[in-house]
């Protein structure tokens, strides 16, 4: 119990529990809870995770007498995902269990939210989840909608179906998003990938129904499907000076303060510092995580949309780290979300995508800047304050007039001191923004994309000595 993020006084009990989160963490590797439990009672743990990745926990149930490996399998858990149906047979003693979560083999730090449901025997039955309205009515096929359910009974583990017995087109929603604590209301990705358009019937999970009456779980004509979108054309890339949105330790972008655990910050980028208000589909930008408490990861995700199982950048507790992130811009902005911990976000936007700009040419990779071999620049580390311009245009294929930005991974290598580096415009100032931020004798590396001006840019340091590396 040493390592659980609660200890085993967390009881709950198998005629259902409320909603419950935890991050699990190196130093807290499982979630526990007792449960008074009797032979032949049965009931399901749903929940919904931070795992990206798409691996599943592990869910166990355990004597209270005999925590660790057992073969007596009266009393268990079994599914997948985090869809699991927990038993204690008719051979099983009356007592206390451990109901244990531990990660399985998704990564830590590892945050879920889960719930427990009365199967048998029950003194009341749970309430039958029920949809009364949605509050989004229609959508395009061939996607996922996040869409908002509002009745009653609802947990994480209701599921929803949309079904058209008319010409038998049928889908389950796969992915509940989140559920309020009183079960009004909950946020689910409503498929439609592969459906054809048409009105569909909402049912609720696998109770009966009469085609077109509204009865309890059944909402009829609840959802349209229309004409999935026409191919967007495809688009182009507009650089731009180097400049920051974000900023939360001094208040730019947002109010100043660090991001804690779940903790998200919109940041408006059309509109702002050059980008046009209107017309951009995605924009670029260099996100930095400064000195997390924790283990943790961020997701930049588009504005109004839910939460991608996805992760851009992933830290170690006191570890400042940068990535490149292309993002699609809805409403204007732009999401960004931290897992656990607190941590300060940068963002420095580089370009964006619109229906004018430039195209992208795809080019063997290849080294243009070594200063540890004189590559492209003199040899010997950068020092602080230290500059190198390096050509672009003409160079290893690149073409001498045109080329208005490039794509480059670059390299810090044997910093001697803690520092960033900066890739910018040749000619220009240098902006107030970081490309690459490392620790002394960390090597770090980072893909970059920067205008070219005069057919150069250049790489700036900030402090100490440093080896420069630049592949295109």
């Amino acid at each position: 119990s040493s390592e659980c993020s609660s200890d085993l006084a967390n009881k709950g009990s198998a005629a259902g529990f409320a909603q419950r989160s935890a991050v699990l963490t190196e130093s807290a590797t499982a979630y526990c809870a007792v449960l008074d439990m009797k032979p032949r009672t049965y009931f399901d743990v749903d929940g919904v995770d931070s795992e990206p990745n798409g691996a599943s926990p592990t869910v166990s149930l355990l004597a209270a007498n005999a925590f660790g490996p057992t073969t007596d399998y009266s009393y268990q858990c079994n599914g997948t995902g985090f869809r699991h149906n927990c038993l204690a047979d008719g051979n099983a003693p009356t007592g206390q269990y451990v109901l244990l979560v531990t990660p399985g083999k998704a990564p830590t730090p590892y945050e879920f939210t889960m719930q427990g449901t009365c199967k048998s025997p029950c003194d009341s039955l749970p309430a039958q989840p029920d949809v009364e309205r949605l509050g989004t009515t229609t959508g395009p096929a061939g996607t996922a909608h996040p869409v908002q359910l509002y009745g009653s009974g609802l947990t994480l583990g209701t599921r929803i179906r949309l079904r058209n017995d008319a010409t038998s087109g049928e889908t389950w929603m796969n992915q509940v998003v989140s559920v309020a604590p009183d079960g009004t209301s909950m946020k689910v990705l409503l498929g439609t990938r592969d459906l054809p358009p048409g009105r569909y019937d909402l049912q609720v999970g696998d109770g009966g129904y009469t085609s077109g009456t509204r009865s309890p779980g059944y909402l009829p004509n609840a959802f349209t499907v229309t004409e999935a979108p026409a191919a967007a054309a495809p688009g182009r890339f507009v650089p731009v000076a180097p400049k920051r949105f974000l900023d939360t330790r001094y208040g730019t972008g947002a109010p100043t303060a660090k991001v804690g655990a779940g903790g998200t910050v919109k940041l408006k980028v059309g509109g702002v510092n050059g980008v046009p208000a209107t017309g951009v589909t995605a924009v670029v930008m260099n996100v930095t995580a400064v000195a997390p408490t924790a283990t943790g990861f961020v997701t930049v995700y588009p504005d109004g949309q839910a939460v991608p199982t996805a992760s851009n950048i992933n830290y170690s507790a006191g570890e400042t780290l940068p990535n490149l992130v292309v993002v699609p811009v809805v409403n204007g902005s732009v999401v960004l979300r931290n897992s656990a911990g607190a941590v300060d976000l940068l963002a420095d936007v580089t370009g964006y995508f619109t229906a004018t700009g430039a195209g992208f040419t795809a080019a063997e990779p290849v080294r243009l800047l070594d200063t540890r071999s004189g590559l492209g620049a003199r040899a010997g580390a950068v020092g602080p304050g230290g500059v190198v311009s390096m050509r672009v245009s003409g160079v290893a294929g690149v073409p001498s007039e045109g080329v208005t930005a490039v794509v480059l991974n670059v390299t810090a290598a044997a910093p001697t001191s803690g520092s960033f580096l900066t890739v910018h415009p040749h000619g220009r100032p240098r902006p107030a923004v970081s490309n690459l931020n490392y620790p002394a004798g960390r090597t770090i590396s980072n893909l970059v994309v920067v205008p070219v001006v005069d057919g150069r840019i250049t790489f700036t340091n900030h402090s100490g000595g440093v080896q420069v590396i630049a592949d295109l």
